[in-house]
């Protein structure tokens, strides 16, 4: 089923069957943090490639509620060349508590 809306002279197709979730990809966790401003402050340092993942939403179930998460990602999975490359290059960089971790 399928949606069409006009907003401001744009239309936009949105498909109820299409809604995901949860992001059930790999990710490379580069430092979880209780605070959001500290985790967005990590990631603006490590750049473009990064994001912060709200634990708490039903979207990453393997991760532990409550924190915000710095990641790069997602990959396939957590177990996958791509994934892994990316852990090796952010542990070069000195990170070197990065690990990788499937969201579902």
């Amino acid at each position: 089923m399928k949606y069409l809306f006009a907003v401001f002279g744009v239309v936009l197709c949105l498909s109820a069957i299409d809604a995901k979730a949860q992001d059930c990809g790999g990710y490379v966790v580069l430092g979880c943090f209780q605070d959001y401003s500290a985790a967005e402050s990590r990631s603006n340092q490590t750049g473009s490639t990064t994001m912060v993942l709200d634990t708490s939403s039903a979207r990453y179930p393997n991760f532990r509620a409550g924190w915000f998460c710095v990641a790069d990602g997602p990959f396939l999975n957590s177990k996958g060349r791509e994934a892994q490359e990316t852990l090796t290059f952010w542990k070069n960089k000195g990170i070197r508590d990065a690990y990788a971790k499937d969201a579902c």
